[in-house]
């Protein structure tokens, strides 16, 4: 058995046992009927009468209900979170290790091609690939992509709900970003995305618009695309944020016509915890986020390409049709009506 069955082992346990916020119900939902455990059952009910009630167990159509006593339900619940903890744990092993390791080979070969001046964007893209399908794997995301993939060179905006969605593109195209400059500064991170080419923006410094869009313009060509993520920040996946025009001028000024992309998840047997698990925003950390991520079960994304390719002579109008066609595309994450959003603060 390798890690991935544990994974998988791990999460058919998880789907199976539901502990009731009653402390006394256990909800098997994954099966249709307790009578292949009735013999197991019936010795704990009577060599153990302090754990299981006398009407231990109710069925319908989609699952079934196991009455117990409060004991073993807090011992249920201990269990299950110990199972979380360590499948999220091993998801970030093996996650640090797959970057690890992808971004030496990578490394090596951008030496390598800097030394003979050739262009390191296509050795790039295929490392990038390779470490985005295998990261989305550790991470047991399924992946569905809905028309036509875009081919470099290209200027894509799509909506932006978690560092997830750079995994999520990466694993999906050529292409190379626009980031936040504090990106640059953080450690063993910022170097490997100087090195992928990443393009950083100081949001705080009208001024930096021109240097960014000046490098936007170089770095957009036939081994490479552009990805933007026009809202400027993470949300709770409720709705589309507005788009900032500010880095639309380049599309204008090459006649560049502009691709949009809608990207959405939900976490299979917790579709209601999507917005604050999966989602990013808010003040926490990239590692407190990323352990409860990992105490998920399976994830579905599903990334919405659009047919149309928008070109306007001015940036705001440009912005306003983009997000209109990214809003029709996108699958909006239940978001409870007393939550409120509150920007990343990193």
């Amino acid at each position: 058995m390798n890690v991935m069955d544990v994974l998988d082992a791990i999460d058919v346990m998880d789907s199976m046992i539901v502990v009731s916020n009653l402390s006394d119900e256990i909800v098997l939902t994954t099966l249709p009927s307790l009578e292949p455990i009735f013999p197991v059952l019936e010795q704990i009910k009577y060599g153990h009468p302090c754990l299981i009630k006398n009407r231990y167990f109710q069925t319908n159509d989609c699952h079934t209900k196991l009455f117990v006593k409060p004991t073993i339900s807090n011992f249920l619940t201990n269990l299950l979170n110990v199972l979380r903890n360590t499948k999220s744990a091993l998801k970030l092993t093996l996650l640090m290790l797959n970057t690890a390791g992808c971004y030496a080979v990578y490394f090596i070969g951008y030496v390598l091609l800097h030394a003979v001046r050739q262009p390191y964007q296509p050795w790039r893209n295929i490392m990038l690939k390779r470490w985005g399908i295998w990261s989305l794997s550790i991470l047991q995301i399924n992946l569905k992509v809905e028309r036509t993939i875009p081919k470099p060179p290209f200027y894509l905006v799509s909506n932006h709900l978690s560092y997830i969605d750079i995994i999520v593109y990466y694993a999906l195209l050529d292409v190379t970003m626009v980031s936040k400059i504090e990106v640059r500064s953080w450690p063993f991170l910022g170097f490997m995305s100087k090195t992928f080419g990443v393009i950083f923006i100081d949001r705080h410094k009208r001024s930096d618009i021109e240097r960014v869009n000046e490098q936007i313009a170089q770095n957009i060509h036939q081994y490479q695309g552009l990805l933007v993520f026009p809202e400027g920040t993470t949300s709770d996946g409720r709705e589309v944020l507005r788009f900032r025009p500010s880095l639309m001028k380049v599309p204008i000024d090459q006649q560049l016509p502009v691709s949009s992309a809608a990207v959405s998840y939900r976490i299979q047997n917790a579709p209601d915890q999507t917005y604050c698990k999966v989602c990013w925003w808010g003040g926490a950390t990239l590692l407190e986020h990323f352990f409860e991520l990992g105490r998920q079960g399976r994830i579905e994304a599903v990334v919405r390409f659009s047919d149309e390719r928008l070109l306007l002579d001015d940036r705001k109008d440009l912005a306003n049709r983009l997000h209109e066609e990214v809003t029709s595309m996108y699958i909006p994450t239940e978001v409870p009506e007393d939550c409120t959003f509150v920007p990343l603060k990193i």
